[in-house]
């Protein structure tokens, strides 16, 4: 996490040097973006039952990894004030595993998507803006172990997202963007070994991104 923090100050004092004076933020944007997440699944719930070992609520499954997708966003500017609506979509490699007695959880959030209103005030190449709405989460999870058949089943979250960032303008078309979400999935029901289960997701993410407008 740390090295994406740096990486995206990089980003930002690169795009500074060579960027264009007096933006105009309105308009239409889509444009990639990448970085690291962090998440929790917390247990609300006790998983047990036959030769499966007590996975008890309030246990922790902590994941991160890398992640990557693509966005698009429309903006309205009003003197120096922006108000936008943004989506986004993204995949990545966040994962984690628990251990119980002799038996293992793997939780892996195998994509994600965001809808957020934003709001932001411009200072010439610079756009500093919050964002909060929607935040929608796939999640998987997989029990195995040498004591009993593997079991895995699939939910999806559905919470709420909150956060902010700096856009900073390369050219008149073309911006440079780094961001900060905390994101609460809300929680799940999972079926495993004929018992229901339910786990609740929050992560922190530090993004870095590039759009261009048509």
């Amino acid at each position: 996490m740390r090295y994406l923090i740096t990486s995206s100050v990089l980003v930002i004092l690169a795009a500074s040097s060579s960027s264009v004076q007096g933006q105009d933020w309105s308009g239409f944007y889509v444009g990639v973006h990448g970085g690291g997440s962090a998440a929790t699944g917390v247990n609300e719930s006790t998983l047990a039952g036959g030769r499966l070992p007590t996975f008890n609520a309030g246990d922790e499954i902590a994941t991160s990894g890398m992640l990557g997708g693509v966005f698009a966003s429309i903006n309205m500017m009003t003197d120096t004030m922006l108000h936008g609506i943004e989506g986004d979509v993204g995949v990545g490699t966040g994962e984690g595993t628990f251990t119980f007695d002799t038996e293992s959880i793997t939780s892996t959030i195998d994509w994600n998507a965001h809808l957020r209103g934003r709001i932001g005030v411009a200072v010439d190449n610079a756009l500093f803006y919050l964002a909060g709405g929607l935040a929608v989460a796939s999640n998987s999870v997989v029990v195995d172990g040498p004591n009993l058949d593997d079991d895995e089943d699939s939910a999806m979250h559905v919470g709420w997202t909150i956060g902010g960032g700096v856009e900073l303008a390369l050219t008149e078309n073309v911006v440079a963007r780094a961001e900060y979400l905390y994101d609460d999935y809300g929680s799940a029901d999972y079926s495993l070994f004929g018992s229901n289960w339910s786990q609740d997701i929050n992560s922190h993410t530090v993004r870095v991104g590039l759009s261009f407008r048509p």
